[in-house]
């Protein structure tokens, strides 16, 4: 990628020198943005706290749902723990995140919950979401357009957007000085943004400052993420860490394992030859910045380089285009001591 197309992080985080997936000690912290005039793609890498962590007991499919409604009804599983951990307790805002085994990183949506027992969104009896039973699991709390964005982030009241991406179409926002409204003046200030979503952000007037996280969601995850992909959609993604480089003098930059192309699960989730991979300049208007597809062994461009080392920003996110519905996972990002 063209260095030119990055624009410096203004602040820093309040993070240790190296991650360990064993670490005990939550990090933290936020991040700004110099988000400049037009329009540009971003992400937030910080998460909710961990409220609660088990292993599960057992699961089922509760409900088959209706996948051929419009929309389509998802179906619905059951996750059971051993006691009454969650006497009265409702996890209104929750998801569950599976952190271990082969679907670590899977993110489910909490619809209900009683002492002991959670429903989610998914059928877990089966592919592509199929559980053991016997998964570690942790509960978390959604990030949403008002607490990724805190009093509107630094966006200009009444005239930036902010605009999502979801498997059943578009949705922009803007921030009218109080709280997130859709253009029928509805309030959306508890919107869903999921860990690894990207957004759209635009800017109708001069660079503005743009605080991403913080306060609640200001957690950096230890576990990957698997993020589903759409045909026929904008699947706008990005790196739901913080914890990669951002320039060449940053001490991670050439560190393996951080934020190259090749490091990121590209080349197992996209169909070689098929989907593709655009990064998006981050200077307002909104142009490529280079278009990649797998090869089965590496990435590469229009002109068959390998793409595999090429650098991705920290908050940027970049569109994925596939031809048909499938999961990607986002490793760990651990850079090393």
């Amino acid at each position: 990628m063209n260095r030119a197309y990055l624009l410096p992080v203004l602040a820093v985080f309040s993070l240790p020198s190296a991650l360990s997936a064993q670490s005990t000690t939550p990090v933290i912290g936020y991040y700004k943005f110099d988000v400049p005039p037009g329009t540009s793609a971003w992400t937030c890498g910080f998460v909710a706290k961990v409220d609660y962590q088990s292993a599960m007991t057992g699961r089922a499919l509760t409900s088959a749902g209706n996948p051929g409604a419009n929309p389509p009804v998802s179906p619905q599983s059951s996750i059971t723990v051993t006691g009454t951990p969650w006497t009265g307790i409702t996890f209104g805002n929750h998801y569950a995140e599976i952190i271990s085994g082969p679907q670590a990183g899977l993110v489910l949506d909490i619809v209900a919950n009683t002492a002991n027992q959670l429903t989610v969104l998914g059928d877990l009896t089966s592919a592509p979401l199929q559980l053991t039973g016997s998964e570690t699991f942790a509960i978390r709390r959604h990030a949403t357009m008002a607490t990724v964005f805190d009093n509107g982030g630094g966006l200009t009241p009444g005239a930036d957007t902010v605009t999502l991406s979801t498997q059943f179409g578009t949705k922009t926002f803007t921030y009218n000085g109080s709280n997130w409204e859709d253009a029928d003046l509805n309030d959306v200030s508890g919107e869903i943004i999921y860990p690894g979503q990207g957004f759209l952000i635009f800017n109708g007037g001069a660079a503005d400052v743009v605080t991403f996280g913080g306060n609640e969601i200001a957690y950096v995850k230890n576990t990957p993420t698997k993020i589903p992909l759409f045909p026929g959609i904008v699947n706008l993604v990005g790196l739901p860490s913080p914890l990669v480089a951002t320039k060449p003098a940053d001490p991670i930059y050439n560190t393996a394992g951080t934020n190259a192309l090749g490091d990121l699960g590209f080349v197992s989730s996209l169909l070689a030859g098929a989907d593709t991979l655009d990064l998006r300049s981050l200077t307002g208007d909104f142009a490529s910045a280079g278009t990649f597809q797998s090869n089965g062994g590496n990435l590469e461009d229009a002109d068959l380089n390998d793409g595999s080392p090429v650098r991705v920003r920290n908050g940027a996110a970049y569109i994925l285009t596939v031809s048909g519905q499938r999961i990607h996972t986002f490793p760990l990002l651990t850079p090393a001591n």
